[in-house]
């Protein structure tokens, strides 16, 4: 009997990031699968303020504070996840007076 033991991706959700009220930002890791065998599925979730939840770098674009986790999935099926928190900050208030 032979057994094969395939290497496990490793998934990288990428640094965390901040954004502005009603801004977006790219996450992901560079790249966001590595290791294991290609080709990768990328399912990130929540799919909510994510433009494309099953690409390897969306845009969020979270009403508040999220955590997103990707689980990648290589051809082989092993799976591994990471996640990455997006920070929403309120836009500033600003209040224009005549001189």
């Amino acid at each position: 009997m032979t057994v094969t033991v395939n290497p496990n991706p490793t998934a990288d959700a990428g640094n965390d990031q901040a954004v502005c009220a009603g801004g977006s930002v790219g996450i992901g890791g560079t790249p966001t699968a590595s290791g294991g065998t290609p080709p990768y599925t990328y399912s990130w979730t929540p799919a909510t303020g994510l433009d494309d939840p099953t690409a390897a770098n969306p845009t969020a674009s979270p009403g508040a504070t999220t955590t997103y986790t990707v689980e990648i999935t290589d051809d082989n099926g092993c799976i591994d996840t990471d996640e990455v928190t997006v920070t929403v900050t309120p836009n500033p208030d600003c209040t224009i007076t005549p001189d």
